[in-house]
């Protein structure tokens, strides 16, 4: 499987926050490369560094995960292959399942839960991602998005059909 992970904006913090930041970048990585999805051997991960995140970051998260053959792209125009978009709150979630009607994923550890409301925006992008608030969420999704792209399409392509207002 071909997955893409598309960080939200890491900022130059102080070297605490710089770490816990890169730490939970690579955790995700490492767990999305060596996930087993559909079948054996390891995915294909593709890994889109938000524009704005110095690249000195970029650099430590790729060299950290040598061995998993992580291969770093500049737009989501290279990313048209990739089944899934996994993210944090990164808005390339909305843009990646509208522009090739594939879904995505929020992943968004610690939360308990995830409301979205009434608000249109967050009720769209319910539609087109997964929302996974643990590891083993997580992985239950990866595991069976083969069983549950379609249902997942089904809805991105109902919402491209309706209207905003």
């Amino acid at each position: 499987m071909t997955i893409l992970y598309a960080p939200s904006f890491r900022e130059d913090f102080d070297l605490l926050h710089a770490n816990c930041l890169c730490t939970y970048d690579l955790q995700i990585l490492e767990i999305l490369y060596t996930q087993k999805c559909g079948g054996g051997g390891h995915n294909k991960i593709l890994y889109l560094p938000h524009s704005k995140t110095p690249t000195k970051y970029n650099k430590v998260i790729l060299e950290a995960l040598d061995y998993c053959s992580i291969t770093q792209i500049s737009n989501l125009q290279k990313a048209k292959e990739a089944e899934i978009l996994i993210t944090d709150t990164s808005n390339l979630a909305l843009a990646f399942s509208l522009s090739f009607l594939k879904p995505s994923l929020l992943y968004l550890p610690a939360f308990t839960t995830v409301d979205f409301g009434n608000d249109r925006l967050y009720a769209a992008l319910q539609k087109i991602a997964f929302v996974t608030t643990s590891l083993k969420e997580l992985k239950a999704t990866l595991n069976a998005l083969e069983f549950t792209k379609d249902s997942k399409l089904k809805e991105i392509t109902e919402f491209l059909q309706g209207d905003l207002l």
